[in-house]
């Protein structure tokens, strides 16, 4: 899982909050990674250097433009 590190390590990430689909609403508890323009990866924050893979994918453009509709994710959304 050496790939994954990277992913969330990289300083060139586009970082969004995720999604709660049973709220319908952004999670603050969520950061969602975008890489090298269409590779997603998910996680959810357990703790405050802790968290949990949820999942990674190649997006379409239309995951994609749903994704960037949730407000960018910064430490301070913890």
């Amino acid at each position: 899982m050496l790939w994954l590190k990277a992913v969330l390590r990289d300083p060139n990430a586009e970082l969004r909050v995720g999604w709660n689909n049973k709220k319908k609403r952004p999670a603050v508890d969520r950061r969602v990674a975008i890489v090298q323009y269409d590779y997603v990866v998910v996680i959810v924050m357990t703790g405050q250097k802790k968290a949990d893979f949820v999942t990674a994918f190649i997006a379409d453009e239309v995951a994609l433009r749903k994704i960037r509709t949730n407000p960018e994710w910064t430490k301070k959304n913890r």
